[in-house]
């Protein structure tokens, strides 16, 4: 992600869904200003990042997960790489307090890495989009001011 073999001004849109966290320190936004380096003057740039570090869990450490992000740090370095913000929001907030306790409950008995990713039952499922889908309609028209993900959404300046 840090040098992408594309030419300058190549896209319309780019898109990275939990991706920059694995990159090492500074890796980031390295890779942010290729994204803007590929992007067509104004074009789009959408990020899903995970949000708090306080949130760091097994998980994490099974998928190498490096850094968690706040909604002001995501901001600054969009800004700092010249992209212009539209939004920045967290997302996921429904489920946040369910996994803050199981991220705190696997912190006190100090279990080993690995992803808590498991099958959801039926009802679990059909709770979650119902929770998950109020909060999609909400975000179309507010911010979150907490949650499990950042999302970003930014532009290049026009030519």
């Amino acid at each position: 992600m840090r040098a992408l073999p594309f030419q300058r001004n190549s896209f319309d849109a780019v898109t990275s869904f939990d991706v920059l966290c694995q990159l090492e320190q500074g890796g980031d936004l390295a890779a942010l200003r290729e994204f803007t380096r590929v992007l067509r003057p104004g074009g789009w740039l959408l990020l899903r990042l995970p949000a708090h570090e306080t949130l760091r869990g097994a998980h994490d450490l099974c998928v190498k997960t490096r850094r968690r992000y706040s909604r002001g740090e995501v901001r600054a370095k969009l800004r700092g790489v010249g992209l212009h913000v539209a939004r920045v929001s967290y997302a996921n907030a429904a489920i946040l307090p369910p996994a803050l306790a199981w991220r705190t409950l696997q912190r006190l008995l100090a279990s080993k890495p690995a992803s808590d990713v498991r099958e959801t039952p039926r009802w679990l499922g059909f709770l979650l989009e119902l929770l998950l889908g109020a909060e999609r309609a909400w975000l179309r028209h507010f911010d979150l001011p907490f949650g499990l993900s950042v999302l970003a959404l930014a532009r290049k300046a026009s030519a």
